[in-house]
């Protein structure tokens, strides 16, 4: 965690959240890699990667200032939500997906925040204390990189910002993987977003070049194993989703996976 410090009462203290990942990412030059991006409502985000020739920590910071112990918390909400909108196109940046769940956990969690250090240092500038309920947010990250995410992210929350289909299309994958006991169904939704983004099922098939075969594989998977109107079924989703042989199921995430990639090579956006 970076601790800040604080620059007087009026000018306030930056609220910092921190996720650090296990990661192989390989520098064209074999430098280490450290990136600034200003995102939007006053967010500032840092990656660094060191120089090495093996595995090291990949460190992502968000940071964004509070004037006040009150608002040092809704920052830190703010933040929050940010790294959960990076999230859902994490995977479409770097090749690697960054998993989070929002939830009471045993793990313990991968990001750390300085929230909770700023607000109580504002307030007893103040002469005052805070007394609160509290939660946990536990982040799980895979590694396996391809490239520095960051831009990609910003550039891809971007596309999801300005476009609510396209919000949809991403928020529809990732919970295949934050929803797993119904993941099947998500997965539908991504391919009827994909209609609806192109018009229908034949302009999707021909605007992001999605072969007819895959089309048709890809539903009769999920079809063969009754899944798609599993959410009205009278039995558990996990009962359902047991009889998914583990290479149909990965080959149906990965094929939902492709054809995302294949849409934002549509859009105009182009990833570093």
């Amino acid at each position: 965690m970076t601790n800040a410090t604080i620059a007087g009462t009026d000018a306030g203290e930056d609220v910092v959240l921190t996720l650090k990942q296990l990661a192989v990412i390989k520098s064209p030059d074999g430098k280490g890699i450290e990136t600034a991006v200003a995102l939007w409502d006053g967010i500032t985000a840092t990656e660094y990667f060191p120089s090495t020739g093996g595995s090291a920590f990949y460190v992502l910071r968000l940071k964004k200032p509070a004037r006040t112990g009150d608002e040092a918390e809704r920052v830190d909400l703010e933040l929050q939500r940010t790294l959960f909108d990076l999230r859902r196109v994490w995977q479409f940046a770097s090749g690697g997906r960054m998993a989070t769940t929002e939830a009471e956990v045993q793990h313990t969690a991968l990001h750390e925040s300085n929230a909770t250090a700023v607000r109580d240092r504002l307030l007893a500038a103040k002469g005052m204390h805070h007394v609160s309920a509290s939660f946990k947010v536990c982040i799980e990250s895979a590694a396996g990189y391809r490239r520095m995410p960051l831009r990609n992210a910003f550039m891809l929350c971007g596309l999801a910002r300005a476009d609510k289909p396209v919000s949809r299309l991403f928020d529809y994958y990732d919970k295949v993987w934050t929803d797993p006991a119904s993941w099947f169904v998500h997965l539908y939704k991504v391919r009827e977003q994909l209609e609806k983004l192109a018009g229908n099922a034949a302009c999707a098939k021909s605007k992001f070049g999605i072969s007819h075969d895959k089309w048709s594989r890809f539903g009769k998977i999920l079809d063969n194993y009754d899944l798609r109107h599993s959410p009205d079924a009278k039995r558990p989703p996990v009962v359902l989703t047991a009889s998914v042989s583990s290479q149909d199921e990965t080959d149906v995430k990965e094929t939902g996976a492709e054809w995302i990639r294949q849409f934002i090579t549509t859009t105009g956006v182009t990833l570093l």
